[in-house]
């Protein structure tokens, strides 16, 4: 069972960390341990499965809890580059509107071009 969480760097999104391998019943709380030293960081978590391989439910468990500990903590938490068989459970499982919600856009102006037409 390979685990790791790869990379954590700033960017302006707030704190990326890369996922890689295995989100099981065995690695879970080591994600869960990772989200929350992030979020003690940064605003905002991203938290990149471009390489992820396998979740289970208790990884699945590991994603709501992550973003629950964000949302208490007053930042907010991203999931990007889902790969296709984590996507399948999210939208089987109906998690997929909580975890996959797109970030705001923060830049300065964003709300403005936002009430914009074309």
């Amino acid at each position: 069972m390979d685990f790791a969480i790869d990379s954590q760097y700033c960017d302006p999104a707030g704190i990326r960390l890369a996922v890689v391998g295995e989100v099981d019943v065995a690695t879970a709380p080591d994600l869960l341990s990772a989200v929350v030293a992030a979020v003690g960081a940064a605003d905002r978590v991203v938290l990149d499965l471009g390489r992820l391989t396998f979740i289970d439910a208790a990884g699945l468990g590991a994603l709501v809890a992550c973003r629950r500990y964000a949302c208490d903590q007053g930042a907010t938490l991203h999931l990007s580059d889902v790969p296709e068989h984590a996507r399948r459970l999210l939208v089987i499982t109906g998690l997929e509107a909580t975890l996959l919600a797109p970030l705001p856009d923060t830049r300065p102006g964003a709300d403005q071009e936002r009430g914009r037409r074309p």
